[in-house]
C-alpha cells in the first residue's frame, strides 16, 4: 500500500504577501489610534485595510491564503520508505516518526469541546521524523475519508512491521489507526499487533 499526497508549503507570491501585510498593518494601526482616541484616523484606516484586502482578493481570484497546495513537491509513504519533496528516508533509518491527523478536506469538526462547527480544508495535518541526525518534516494534505483511510492503512502495515511510530489526533491525544482506544481496547490492540 502506498499513500500519496500533495505538500503544504507557505504561499510565496509576492503581491499575496505584501498585500497581506499592508491589509494587516492598517488594521493593526487602526486598533492603535483608537485605543490612543483618535477615533477618526482609527477608522479611515480601518476601512483602507478592509479595501485593500477586498482588492487583494479581487485580484487573486480569492487565492490569498498564507499557505497552499505545492503541486510540485508530494509526500508519499509505504511500509519500507517516506519520500519527502523528492528525497527517500528508508523507514529503518527514520527516528522520532510522528503522525499528527488533524482532519480531511471537508470534515464538519468542533475544536475541544466547542459547540461551534468547522469545515476542514484538509491542511493541518503533520509528519516529522528525525532521519541522519536531521529533523524533517512536512505538513500534508488530507483531501477525502477515502484518501484518510489509505494512510490509515499505511499505518496499519507499519504497525505489522513493528515500525516505531506515534500518530495524534488534532487534540494531541494519541490514537491507534485513527482512533482513540480505551485500556481493554489498547491490550486486543496490542496482543493484535504483537506488542
Amino acid at each position: 500500500m502506498e499513500f500519496t499526497t500533495y505538500i503544504i508549503k507557505r504561499n510565496t507570491d509576492k503581491t499575496v504577501v505584501s498585500g497581506n501585510t499592508i491589509v494587516l498593518v492598517l488594521i493593526i494601526a487602526a486598533l492603535i489610534t483608537g485605543v490612543i482616541g483618535f477615533v477618526k484616523t482609527a477608522t479611515v484606516l480601518f476601512i483602507l485595510g478592509v479595501a485593500a484586502g477586498i482588492i487583494l482578493f479581487v485580484i487573486k481570484k480569492g487565492n490569498t491564503q498564507a499557505y497552499v497546495l505545492s503541486k510540485e513537491n508530494k509526500l508519499v509513504i509505504n511500509s519500507t520508505s517516506i519520500e519527502l519533496e523528492g528525497v527517500v528516508y528508508d523507514i529503518e533509518k527514520i527516528k522520532d516518526l510522528k503522525f499528527v491527523i488533524h482532519s480531511y478536506a471537508g470534515l464538519r469538526y468542533s475544536e475541544g469541546k466547542s459547540r461551534i462547527y468547522q469545515t476542514s480544508d484538509g491542511t493541518l495535518n503533520y509528519l516529522t521524523f528525525t532521519a541522519d541526525g536531521k529533523e524533517t518534516g512536512c505538513r500534508y494534505y488530507l483531501n477525502s475519508e477515502k484518501h484518510t483511510f489509505i494512510l490509515c492503512q499505511v499505518l496499519q502495515e507499519f504497525y505489522y512491521k513493528k515500525v516505531p511510530f506515534i500518530e495524534t489526533d488534532r487534540d494531541g491525544n494519541q490514537t491507534y489507526l485513527l482512533k482513540r482506544l480505551d485500556e481493554k481496547e489498547l491490550a486486543a490492540f496490542k496482543t493484535k499487533y504483537g506488542y
